[in-house]
């Protein structure tokens, strides 16, 4: 018998857990849809029919089950509607298809107005422990009453009455903790998904899902036979803003850029922050034309906006670099590499402006500048020029991409520490 009782209090367990399970990769909603309330409260209903079905004959002759730890649970966590639903489908089920000869008017009675009082209990939106110990007070009270009307004053039965509410009262208690510690967990993880998948400042997919996510489209694309672009996104002299006005004013301008392109791109389209203030944007079946556009759309936006106007206003421009699927790349190793050499050019040809992997083809092997007279910042610039002109000219004779990369890497560092030079040249000498 108590190992009955054991396997119904498990079940119960066993379907909040796959419940759980269910949900895990699902949005956590306070307020419930009008279809979901409706499903949980036809799933609430099933278990308790389980569980009548399931009831078990004790030594005295009576039945003994733990519906009402399913009606309580619907109560305090579903709410009115789920309550009646499921209320309404387990007294349906018990008065119609379940045929306990022994069930008398006043059984049927006690019943109704314990339903009746369960709504009403959660309608009030007590907090859950409240709910609980008004709702175990009405079950005390109506189960009593009933007995008493129907002159059941055996001590056997009084037995029975109090080991069935204990029991069901019982498991109600631990299950209602359970319910709780189960969405404290689904909670927990959800925000560890979110930290591990999405940017803590801009709440775009960070640089790991980036990759996992050109992965899965360059395999749709594939399999469909459908283009891809790239575009490689970096905010032109964004260094300025964090050490003339500090980074907290960076983050509101990476916060609202991010917004900008997000509402720029398609809902298909996905933006991810790749580091800093590069960013990149995968347009899954969008051919060259189509990614120019968006590409141009997003240039001008930025282009026109005022960052941190509340603050210290902005005004900033960015450098696109656009690679295409299948044309420029094959792999998503190459197509990342390709459009940071598209942004490079773009950088390199005057910022704020969009350049094409392919463009890279049309390049100048060797680039000229202009002698600003301080021989340290020549020096800097003759060196970035002849980096500059190896890459275009590797380029050109179909050097590998890796090789190329690399370059690129050493050409974005050596740039890096030219631009602090060259701002410390400045202060020093007051060069024009």
């Amino acid at each position: 018998m108590y190992l009955n009782i054991l396997f119904n209090f498990t079940f119960l367990i066993s379907v909040v857990s796959l419940f759980q399970f269910a949900l895990k990769d699902s949005d956590i909603q306070l307020e419930w849809t009008l279809f979901r309330k409706v499903l949980l409260g036809i799933l609430i209903a099933g278990a308790g029919v389980f569980l009548m079905i399931t009831a078990i004959k004790m030594d005295s002759g009576f039945l003994f089950d733990l519906r009402y730890v399913a009606f309580m649970v619907s109560a305090i966590y579903g709410g009115p509607l789920v309550s009646f639903i499921t209320g309404t489908l387990m007294f349906i089920f018990r008065r119609f298809v379940i045929d306990y000869n022994n069930s008398s008017d006043i059984i049927i009675l006690t019943n109704i107005i314990l339903f009746i009082w369960f709504n009403i209990i959660a309608s009030l939106k007590w907090s859950r422990f409240n709910t609980f110990l008004a709702n175990s007070a009405g079950m005390i009270t109506l189960t009593v009453v009933g007995s008493i009307i129907l002159r059941f004053w055996s001590l056997e039965y009084a037995k029975f009455l109090f080991f069935y509410l204990l029991s069901n009262l019982s498991a109600a208690f631990v299950m209602i903790y359970f319910i709780d510690y189960n969405y404290e967990a689904l909670v927990q993880y959800k925000h560890m998904k979110v930290k591990y998948e999405y940017d803590y400042l801009t709440s775009l997919y960070n640089a790991q899902s980036f990759e996992t996510k050109l992965k899965d489209k360059l395999e749709k694309a594939k399999a469909l036979e459908q283009n891809l672009a790239l575009l490689m996104l970096d905010l032109d002299l964004f260094k300025k803003v964090n050490d003339t006005y500090g980074h907290d004013i960076g983050d509101i301008v990476l916060k609202e850029f991010s917004q900008i392109v997000t509402e720029s791109v398609r809902p298909t389209d996905v933006v991810a922050r790749k580091g800093g203030e590069e960013f990149v944007v995968i347009l899954g079946n969008c051919d060259a034309e189509t990614s120019l556009r968006i590409a141009e759309r997003i240039r001008v936006a930025i282009e026109k906006f005022v960052f941190a106007r509340s603050t210290k206003p902005q005004k900033i421009t960015v450098s696109i670099g656009q690679a295409m699927f299948p044309s420029d790349a094959s792999n998503a190793k190459d197509l990342v590499n390709q459009s940071d050499l598209a942004l490079y050019l773009a950088k390199a040809n005057g910022r704020n402006r969009i350049e094409l992997y392919e463009n890279l083809k049309n390049s100048r092997p060797y680039v000229n500048y202009t002698r600003s007279g301080n021989s340290t910042i020549d020096k800097e610039h003759a060196e970035l020029v002849k980096l500059f002109s190896e890459i275009t000219s590797d380029f050109i004779v179909n050097t590998l991409a890796d090789s190329i990369y690399d370059k690129v890497c050493l050409l974005k560092l050596h740039f890096e520490e030219h631009c602090e030079s060259e701002e410390y040249q400045y202060k020093k000498h007051d060069v024009p």
